[in-house]
């Protein structure tokens, strides 16, 4: 019997909320194959410097990525309460020492900005008010935002039972599921630090040498019974910022485009492949992943009717779970589907870009 084959993978690469890969490849006028070179030379680099700190990257999986199975949080403050101008880490001094310190999450926190108010967003988002937990019938537009994921519904009710005794709490938002309010919260929220059991991960500016630990965002984490570690900027935001799920536009696909260019250095565009379901691994689906099948509304469906779907809704997607193996020239990567409000499920593609397809592999 073969080996497993190992596998290295990227959990997310993000340059949606980092103009810096566009930038630093048309600058300098970057073949693909010298892009896919720097970022596996910056990706080992981020390896090693959370390796020299006892973190393993491997472990920040669930940080990283979004869960089908967990929920996502927005939970809202009324900086207009508080009478310093620094509510932020008042407002942590909430949250730490409320995170569950047997997992991991991303932390992502700020004020909401832009000309249309929360109140016009929230009615037009259309979600369903009783999965929010309010505690105003009136929510004001001084706003500020503490997002986390790969949250356990035990784990949300313990958090929002003990913030709504504080003055300044709003509610909770559920936004496990698309919704327009989402959508605004995914562009205008900042990646503030990667909670990791009993470790808070943050940036530090990328003058300051890789190994030294720097609390840039300034809350007392050790206080809270925290480990302080940081890695440069630049790391950090390519590879430990977590991208809260929203369309993705036709001229905004760069994140999809460098992710790919991460696996390969000859990437070849979504647009140009084909989703290919065979019979065989019809068949394990159905026999298997009956259940990932049902929620996901496709037991019933043909494999061309499965492949349509998938195909359907690639381009609006950010890619996850970024893998390949020196062993052959497997390379592979996830995608999130859901179906609103009801149902998410994760979606794994062989990426086969020489014959210009997609394999379809798994669903869970």
């Amino acid at each position: 019997m073969s080996e497993p084959f190992n596998f290295e993978t990227i959990y997310s690469l993000d340059s949606r909320g980092n103009i810096m890969l566009d930038v630093f490849a048309e600058h300098f006028r970057l073949s693909d194959a010298k892009i896919f070179e720097e970022i596996r030379r910056e990706f080992s680099a981020t390896v090693r410097c959370l390796s020299a700190k006892g973190i393993q990257y491997k472990d920040l999986r669930a940080a990283l990525i979004p869960d089908a199975k967990k929920l996502e949080r927005a939970y809202m403050f009324d900086w207009n309460s508080y009478t310093s101008a620094w509510y932020g880490n008042e407002i942590h001094n909430l949250i730490l020492p409320l995170l569950p310190r047997d997992s991991s999450r991303s932390v992502l926190a700020g004020d909401w900005v832009g000309k249309y108010s929360f109140a016009e967003v929230f009615k037009k988002s259309k979600i369903d008010p009783g999965k929010h937990i309010l505690t105003r019938k009136n929510v004001p537009e001084t706003l500020y935002f503490v997002y986390l994921n790969n949250l356990s519904e035990a784990a949300a009710r313990r958090i929002e039972s003990e913030l709504i005794k504080h003055h300044a709490y709003v509610g909770a938002l559920d936004i496990t599921y698309m919704s327009l309010l989402k959508a605004f919260l995914a562009h205008t929220l900042s990646k503030v630090y990667i909670q990791h059991k009993s470790t808070i991960i943050q940036a530090h500016e990328d003058d300051v040498p890789p190994e030294e630990d720097d609390n840039l965002c300034g809350y007392d984490f050790k206080k809270h019974g925290y480990r302080e570690r940081s890695v440069p900027q630049r790391l950090y935001h390519w590879f430990l910022s977590y991208k809260i799920e929203c369309p993705v536009l036709p001229n905004q696909d760069s994140d999809i485009r460098f992710s790919l260019n991460a696996m390969t250095p000859t990437p070849v565009p979504l647009g140009d492949l084909e989703v290919v379901l065979d019979s065989a691994k019809h068949q394990y689906l159905l026999r298997e992943k009956e259940g990932s099948m049902h929620r996901s509304g496709m037991l019933s469906l043909t494999t061309q009717e499965i492949a349509a779907q998938i195909n359907a809704k690639l381009n609006s997607n950010y890619i996850y779970n970024l893998a390949w193996t020196d062993q052959d020239s497997t390379l592979k990567f996830n995608i999130m589907l859901e179906v609103p409000g009801i149902a998410k499920f994760m979606i794994a593609l062989k990426y086969v870009p020489q014959s210009k397809q997609l394999r379809v592999l798994t669903m869970f």
